[in-house]
């Protein structure tokens, strides 16, 4: 293949992992704009998405999902080589819930203390791009710097050739994962006033626990549970009561 043709071949993967992530985040921005009675009073924080914000996660998300298309290429290119294993035929849908699961909750301990390591002094000059929006909206979801995407990404290669998952456990653990960043980075609390007094949803993050670690860069790190900041003290001690509170306030509000 010409040089030509490679480069085209490069684009052509790039911009296939670009616009489904753009589409979803347009979505989710035209979805708070037709809803706006719902969700404005459901905003996390007061200041809103500029223009200058805007451009740097527009910049920075088309190069991160670029070379997160590369994750895909290098993970077909193993495969097709047979140095690594990827299922592709027939499953049961409990093997790919499993699987699922499975990668869910290894990857949200990846997560955290990757995450961590992200706020040393030693690579805190690759995270400062994701922490240029202090006030999320759905396009943070995808604002990192390209190697730091790369790492967290290249999480599903790990995953692939230890697990040997399915390619549909794969690709579902991938949207899950798109989805719920989008969710935690929409800027409006969206989850009912008990879901951190119930025994269960306590432990899985919402909107504004995220929120609360772009604000302060201290607590809360993990990507789907509170497990592990409530395990090495990093859950912001007032979390549950701001929370509480936030809520009082959005009832009272609907009462007025």
């Amino acid at each position: 293949m010409s040089l030509l043709g490679w480069l085209g071949a490069v684009a052509a993967a790039a911009w296939s992992a670009i616009w489904p992530q753009w589409s979803l985040a347009a979505l989710a921005f035209a979805l708070l704009l037709a809803f706006r009675p719902f969700f404005r009073p459901r905003r996390i924080q007061q200041r809103w998405l500029d223009r200058r914000q805007l451009l740097h996660e527009i910049v920075c998300s088309a190069l991160t999902l670029s070379m997160g298309s590369l994750i895909g290429v290098a993970l077909g290119a193993l495969a097709s080589r047979g140095w690594l294993v990827v299922p592709s035929g027939p499953v049961s849908a409990w093997r790919v819930a499993g699987e699922v699961l499975l990668y869910v909750a290894l990857f949200d301990v990846y997560f955290y203390f990757a995450h961590r390591l992200f706020h040393t002094d030693l690579l805190y000059w690759m995270h400062r791009i994701h922490h240029r929006s202090e006030a999320p909206d759905p396009l943070t979801a995808f604002s990192f710097h390209p190697l730091e995407g790369f790492l967290t990404g290249g999480f599903a290669l790990l995953m692939a050739w230890v697990f040997r998952m399915h390619v549909y456990s794969l690709i579902a653990a991938n949207v899950f994962g798109i989805l719920s960043g989008v969710v935690i980075h929409s800027g409006h609390e969206i989850f009912p006033r008990w879901w951190f007094a119930h025994p269960i949803t306590r432990w899985l993050i919402s909107p504004m626990y995220h929120d609360r670690h772009h604000a302060t860069s201290r607590y809360h790190f993990g990507a789907y549970t509170t497990v592990w900041d409530r395990l090495f003290g990093t859950l912001q001690p007032s979390f549950e009561d701001d929370y509480r509170a936030f809520h009082e306030r959005l009832a009272a509000g609907r009462r007025a």
